[in-house]
């Protein structure tokens, strides 16, 4: 089993509408990926797919794969457009991988250094820091290049 550190939290940056196919496409044909970007993706109905067990490394932040697990919601293109279904979702998804990795921490794409997007278009460790206590996670909040 890999050491997970950090439970980072993505938005797709497209319309709500955008298929979990043609986002695989993109990878595959527009970036050359060989595996995929996120562990786990959600609709806009709050389904949770599953893209890659934890076991996998994914695409979801450059130097920092081996250590993570990555969630997307479909969205977030020009702003904040969680649905509740989504919020609940991201919340059941983070839970549920503190509850496996009571060290790692949750933080958004955006959180590492280097990274110029606005992804996810949130502060995912303020909206969703209350897992921590209620999954009981004993973390010192691993940091972020030194953060």
């Amino acid at each position: 089993m890999r050491t997970i550190t950090h439970l980072v939290v993505h938005c797709t940056a497209t319309p709500k509408h955008t298929t979990i196919a043609s986002i695989r496409k993109y990878w595959k044909e527009a970036l050359g990926w060989k595996s995929v970007g996120y562990h786990k993706i959600i609709d806009s109905t709050g389904n949770v797919t599953v893209l890659a067990p934890d076991s996998a490394i994914t695409n979801g932040v450059q130097g920092h794969n081996a250590t993570s697990l990555h969630v997307s919601y479909i969205g977030g293109k020009d702003e904040d457009d969680r649905t509740i279904q989504q919020r609940q979702a991201i919340a059941a998804v983070l839970l549920g991988w503190l509850q496996k990795y009571p060290q790692a921490r949750i933080c958004g794409h955006r959180d590492f250094a280097g990274v110029t997007k606005d992804c996810p278009r949130f502060s995912a460790e303020k909206e969703y820091g209350y897992l921590y206590i209620t999954a009981g996670a004993k973390n010192d909040k691993p940091t972020i290049n030194g953060k």
